[in-house]
């Protein structure tokens, strides 16, 4: 799992390796730029040998269906989080930006 900042907008990649697959999660629906992929795909090669990996059967999904964050908003951060939460507690959540307010305060340490 990978939280991405570029351009002042937090993304969020998981690397699925039983699957094959690149999952990027962009609260503005948007793809990762081609050159991201490259990048990971170079620098997972360089960790672990580049005959272990096959990348042509590897495929890349940003689902569309994902809440969306508004415009005027700077919850990314907070929606990486929630996705994080998601990923590694394998849970299904159902969330809206309205939803970020309260989530935003689950993840302040005290």
């Amino acid at each position: 799992m990978l939280p991405i900042y570029r351009r002042v907008h937090w993304t969020f990649m998981v690397v699925d390796f039983k699957r094959k697959l690149f999952l990027y999660l962009n609260s503005m629906h948007k793809i990762p730029p081609g050159y991201f992929i490259d990048r990971l795909v170079s620098f997972i090669t360089t960790q672990y040998g580049a005959k272990k990996f096959k990348w042509d059967e590897w495929s890349m999904y940003s689902p569309q269906d994902i809440p969306a964050q508004y415009l005027d908003s700077t919850s990314d951060g907070v929606h990486v989080c929630v996705w994080g939460y998601i990923n590694t507690h394998s849970v299904h959540i159902e969330f809206r930006e309205c939803d970020m307010r309260y989530a935003c305060k689950g993840t302040i340490i005290k």
